[in-house]
């Protein structure tokens, strides 16, 4: 296999060529006076934040002054969170203001003034968690940027349940470009697994790939468990990527589950279980909840890029799938084991043993 470039920092950018070639443009732009909005959405772990500290990166060298946010579910439902963050004590006097029009109007006019004195760039991180009153302002700014040398950089994961109105609204500016990374290719792939463990043979690039499907925040916790532990990127070694995978990655998946709904975590499950026979029928069966529910839960981690979107029923990778089979606590397991031993017996008396389902897992 032929040696592949190594990436320029241990967390180097891959595959992202186009993205980078689109920040310098717009930010050699804003050193022109030029304003601009740029939204960088997609999934958990497709590289949104490492986008974010690239722009952070490439101002700061070019002297452009940065203003950072990052939103939180914790401080949602705190007003003026993220505007606090951007502008702290700056921002008060605008704050102080009874009626919200006014406020927004007096965070304009401080945006506006701090333009006055040099081109800046203001970043949100993670906008889907930001407070009510922080995105009414993001949205109103984004409609009067023109004339002002101000980038606007949002990040926004996909999936998640968000102030719906208030972001759409927001995104649906016209000025506004919309930034979608694509998961990494293979040789992206073989150029993360050179630079933590050495070049890498086809078979273990190909597996490290197939098992992440390419995000590279499962690929970095992949080969970061497979460092630590000194597995070496040979064909020798391509059984172990998935067993360490499936440990190093189940964290990840199980804190994205656990901020769904409890009723979503035991939808997940029982497709887990279930395997190649599931289905909205057998999970219904299987979870004890509504049809209704269960298609809602189903539509929700599709969008969360848990499930692949379509059937059959299956995960977005095996390492998914995996960490959520393994995260079934022993009483539910055993619970869960039960109820598919009556469906099995039953399916088997009505078809004497022809057609039984197969490919459970226990």
């Amino acid at each position: 296999m032929a040696l592949v470039p190594r990436p320029r920092t241990p967390d180097g950018l891959v595959d992202r060529d186009r993205e980078l070639a689109l920040l310098r443009t717009r930010l050699d732009e804003l050193a022109d006076g030029t304003s601009g909005c740029l939204l960088v959405e997609g999934p958990a772990g497709i590289g949104k934040t490492r986008l974010l500290d690239e722009v952070r990166t490439l101002a700061v060298a070019a002297g452009v002054w940065v203003r950072s946010a990052r939103s939180s579910a914790l401080e949602q439902d705190f007003a003026w969170g993220v505007v606090r963050q951007l502008f702290g004590t700056g921002a008060e006097d605008a704050l102080g203001h009874d009626e919200r029009f006014a406020v927004l109007r007096g965070l304009c006019e401080l945006t506006t003034q701090l333009a006055e004195e040099a081109p800046f760039v203001l970043c949100v991180d993670d906008v889907q968690r930001c407070d009510e009153a922080s995105l009414q302002f993001l949205a109103y700014l984004v409609r009067r940027l023109e004339g002002l040398p101000v980038l606007v950089v949002l990040a926004m994961r996909t999936g998640e349940p968000n102030r719906a109105d208030d972001l759409a609204e927001l995104v649906a500016d016209e000025t506004l470009t919309v930034v979608r990374p694509a998961p990494l290719t293979e040789e992206g792939t073989a150029a993360l697994v050179a630079d933590r463990l050495g070049p890498g043979a086809d078979t273990f690039v190909a597996t490290c790939h197939r098992m992440t499907s390419g995000n590279p925040l499962l690929l970095r916790q992949l080969l970061r468990a497979l460092a630590d532990q000194g597995i070496p990127p040979d064909a020798a070694h391509v059984d172990t990527v998935r067993a360490v995978g499936s440990r190093a990655i189940a964290s990840l998946v199980t804190l994205r589950l656990r901020r769904m709904p409890a009723g979503v975590t035991t939808v997940a499950r029982a497709v887990a279980m279930l395997g190649p026979t599931a289905d909205l029928l057998s999970v219904a069966d299987l979870a004890q909840l509504p049809e209704e529910d269960v298609a809602a839960a189903l539509d929700l981690l599709a969008r969360s890029e848990i499930l692949l979107d379509g059937h059959p029923l299956d995960f977005v990778n095996p390492l998914v799938r995996d960490a959520i089979h393994a995260d079934v606590p022993t009483g539910e397991r055993a619970l869960l084991v039960e109820r598919l031993n009556r469906r099995l017996k039953s399916s088997s008396s009505r078809t004497d043993h022809a057609g039984s389902p197969t490919g459970v897992r226990r």
